[in-house]
């Protein structure tokens, strides 16, 4: 099974939803619709599980838009507490 990777901002600056549209063009696995949904909930972590090809995609994508990110190997990632936000896990706290 291949390595999965999250996209991760370097930033804690909601990305604008007009921005993730127009990154989300053009990707197989996202599509500028979704760009409502994660846009809600936009701090941290943006997208989980994506191969390395579509994850390195994605991130030049943002970049372009002006959004930096990481991509970082699902793997390493903490696992998050019940009820916990990636907000809390980015500021390193939990409630």
């Amino acid at each position: 099974m291949p390595a999965t990777y999250a996209v991760v901002q370097t930033t804690l600056e909601l990305p604008d939803v007009e921005q993730l549209k127009r990154a989300f063009t053009g990707l197989k696995n996202l599509t500028p619709a979704d760009a409502h949904i994660l846009g809600r909930d936009a701090f941290g972590v943006l997208v989980k599980n994506l191969e390395a090809e579509d994850a390195t995609r994605l991130q030049g994508a943002l970049r372009a838009q002006g959004i930096e990110t990481e991509l970082v190997p699902m793997d390493v990632l903490p696992a998050m507490p019940p009820g916990s936000s990636c907000i809390a896990w980015i500021a390193g706290r939990t409630r």
